[in-house]
């Protein structure tokens, strides 16, 4: 256990306990990145004290180094395919809903398209559009805000009809490849 202290101990007992590299190692592939990345979200913001914080968060930074990528890295690196499998099921689902985690494991997920079995490579390349689909996104998102800027200027007639025409075909492309 990795043990934090707190600067106010009489509120709730002063400590924050974090499980130890050692002990993640045994846990299953996926399993880490998910605990650790839900730990960032739904707890690290409780600690009203900076140095508690970083020290925290540069902890869970070292089990995403050191555990959670490796882990994944040799469940995809594995001979058996029922692992890597069952491994890339769960990436794929994880890089649909929360791209952001599964990252780090992108060239290894990117080494798979060259397998053999069938299925692996659908699964990683599935997981790769998955990514691909969430960069589209976020590039959506910042074309739209600008497209809103545009428009009011536009209104304002600051902006030429050509060049707001041009802005917005490109928005509308993007979204059609969305599919939104």
């Amino acid at each position: 256990m990795k043990i934090f202290y707190k600067n106010n101990i009489n509120i709730d007992g002063g400590i924050v306990q974090l499980i130890d590299k050692e002990k993640m190692m045994n846990w299953p592939p996926e399993i880490p990145i998910l605990i650790i990345e839900k730990y960032r979200k739904d707890n690290l913001s409780r600690f009203t004290n900076n140095k508690l914080r970083s020290q925290i968060n540069k902890h869970l930074d070292e089990l995403v180094k050191d555990v959670a990528i490796p882990l994944m890295a040799k469940g995809l690196e594995t001979e058996n395919s029922e692992e890597k499998l069952t491994l890339l099921t769960r990436l794929e689902e994880i890089t649909r809903k929360k791209t952001e985690i599964a990252k780090p494991i992108i060239p290894y997920i990117e080494k798979l398209l060259k397998d053999e079995n069938e299925k692996i490579k659908k699964l990683a390349q599935k997981a790769l559009n998955n990514f691909e689909k969430a960069k589209k996104r976020k590039q959506f998102e910042q074309m739209r805000k600008k497209m809103e800027l545009l428009e009011k200027d536009w209104l304002e007639e600051k902006v030429s009809n050509e060049e707001y025409a041009s802005e917005r075909k490109k928005l509308l492309k993007l979204q059609a490849e969305l599919g939104d």
